[in-house]
């Protein structure tokens, strides 16, 4: 997984804030009322939308469209997914702030890279809450805290021997089905290794949904290369017992041989650590 491209920080003087909700693949233009033409008239129509946003002091953010929430949204509430009255009560729904890219006026094709990354994440996000509503559903609400709580103290172990500039990469499947993967830049707080909240709130998210579905998961620790010198990915399996050193990262990470980029080394991870 490659890390996200860093936003900017925000301009003073904003006022009020515009949400759009976007397609990020072609293949989901048959979902938008309308019909466009072609992908990249649609995007044109995008871009030009959320600049004329901006030019008037607003906070634009932006919200992939998951093509299969949206279906089931639509299904739920018994409305036609093509109809701009369906689009309307998704674009609708509350969601926080921090799980919304800013639009920064980044040429399209970088937006789009960013945003496709935003969708991943975003499935991985909806995939491991409703495992997670289920456990609720079933056990109770205390159930879900403690599961976090679990999953807040692994993550809290495997940030404890990493370095600023490491990525933490975590990888779930739960019978045959992938959950998702998320990976986050480990970076320098108060001198302790730590990932900003969004990445920490959806790994903690996706191992808590890993942790009662008997799921194969995987984490894995990537140092970066210095000088181009070979990158160490330190890896861990999810077991019964919690994550466990694992001596079969290349397998499990690049089944299919080496990826493109720095060539990698896999190493089983350290012992973990947990409060």
């Amino acid at each position: 997984m490659g890390r996200q491209k860093a936003r900017r920080s925000r301009p003073a003087g904003v006022r009020g804030r515009h949400v759009l909700l976007v397609a990020v693949d072609g293949a989901d233009l048959g979902l938008l009322p309308g019909a466009p033409v072609s992908f990249a008239a649609y995007w044109a129509e995008v871009d030009a939308r959320a600049r004329a946003a901006a030019r008037t002091g607003q906070l634009v953010l932006l919200r992939p469209l998951v093509a299969f929430d949206y279906a089931r949204f639509c299904d739920q509430h018994r409305l036609d997914p093509r109809s701009a009255a369906a689009l309307a009560a998704y674009e609708a729904l509350p969601v926080p702030e921090q799980e919304l890219t800013e639009y920064l006026g980044d040429p399209p094709e970088v937006l789009l890279n960013v945003l496709r990354y935003e969708r991943e994440a975003w499935a991985t996000g909806l995939r491991s809450k409703a495992v997670l509503a289920a456990v609720v559903e079933e056990h109770g609400p205390v159930a879900e805290r403690e599961l976090r709580g679990e999953a807040g103290q692994m993550l809290d172990a495997l940030l404890a021997g990493a370095q600023a500039g490491d990525e933490l990469t975590l990888v779930a499947k739960a019978a045959g089905l992938s959950l998702g993967a998320h990976a986050g830049a480990v970076r320098l707080v108060g001198g302790r290794p730590a990932l900003d909240d969004r990445d920490r709130g959806r790994l903690e998210t996706l191992l808590a949904a890993a942790l009662p579905t008997s799921a194969t998961g995987v984490a894995a620790l990537t140092s970066a290369p210095i000088g181009g010198a070979t990158e160490r990915v330190l890896v861990w399996e999810l077991s019964p017992a919690g994550l466990v050193p694992s001596e079969h990262g290349e397998l499990i990470l690049a089944p299919d041989g080496p990826r493109s980029g720095p060539k990698a080394e896999y190493l089983p991870g350290f012992a973990l650590t947990r409060r």
